[in-house]
């Protein structure tokens, strides 16, 4: 008998059940009646392929944290959310272990980055009195309702192939994301275009309906690039500035193994 495996995404909270020689429908763990030997191979590679996950979670971190410093953070949100997509339909059509844990190991690049970067957006712009309003809670209702959804979508759909494909089809909404979501105005002024903050700030001050002097973007234009050429080294930072100090370099090292 084949082997069975209970893969759990953990940002979602649902079962795969992957037979590692044919996947041909799903089986349930109980009746097996594997052998010791074969149950502890079972736990063994589920673990495996969880552990991929989430090794693609810390390399996704490095690699859309870069892409989100140095080209915009709308570009990582959308990046980081294509990848998710087309890994996850990738997934359905895995047909060996390792090519699954490969699957698992690309998705989880995206883990988190799929929604920090739109997640920091949110708080550059809302003050602090609204910011556990719109950006705490909001996405923690979001994840309580997802997370207690889903069990029952995987249930219905009975499927591990299908259900992969149908929870990569929220991601496709992050490809409208340049024309609904604001660029971030502080990224504009670490990277020298003070006059796009400006403008962006602008069509904020628009929609909410707050009238601000000229005076004032005047004020903070000139602030903006005073800090600029006070810090010409600002854009020239990268991850391995976080090794640089070696209290700062083991800080940064327990936070990648902890998380």
């Amino acid at each position: 008998m084949t082997n069975s495996l209970i893969i759990s995404k953990n940002y979602a909270n649902y079962l795969y059940y992957f037979i590692t020689k044919n996947i041909t429908k799903r089986l349930q763990l109980t009746n097996l009646r594997l052998s010791c030997n074969e149950y502890a191979t079972t736990l063994f590679l589920g673990s495996a392929a969880q552990s991929a996950f989430f090794v693609g979670s810390i390399l996704g971190g490095l690699i859309f944290g870069y892409i989100a410093d140095h080209c915009d953070r709308i570009p990582a949100l959308v990046a980081c959310n294509a990848v998710d997509f087309i890994a996850s339909v990738g997934t359905a059509f895995c047909n060996s272990f390792w090519s699954f844990c490969l699957a698992r190991l690309v998705v989880g690049t995206s883990f988190d980055n799929c929604f920090n970067v739109l997640f920091i957006i949110v708080i550059e712009y809302v003050s602090p009195k609204y910011r556990t309003l719109v950006a705490n809670m909001s996405f923690g209702l979001y994840f309580a309702a997802a997370s207690s959804l889903l069990p029952w979508i995987a249930y219905w759909i009975s499927n591990w192939r299908i259900l992969s494909m149908v929870t990569a089809c929220p991601m496709v909404v992050a490809f409208v994301g340049p024309w609904i979501v604001p660029e971030s105005a502080r990224w504009y002024i670490t990277s020298g275009r003070v006059d796009k903050a400006i403008e962006m700030l602008k069509n904020f001050a628009k929609v909410n309906g707050k009238e601000v002097k000229q005076e004032v973007f005047d004020e903070f234009e000139k602030s903006c690039k005073a800090m600029n050429e006070k810090d010409q080294s600002h854009n020239q930072y990268t991850v391995l500035h976080l090794f640089k100090l070696p209290r700062l370099g083991r800080i940064t090292i327990m936070l990648i193994i902890y998380w």
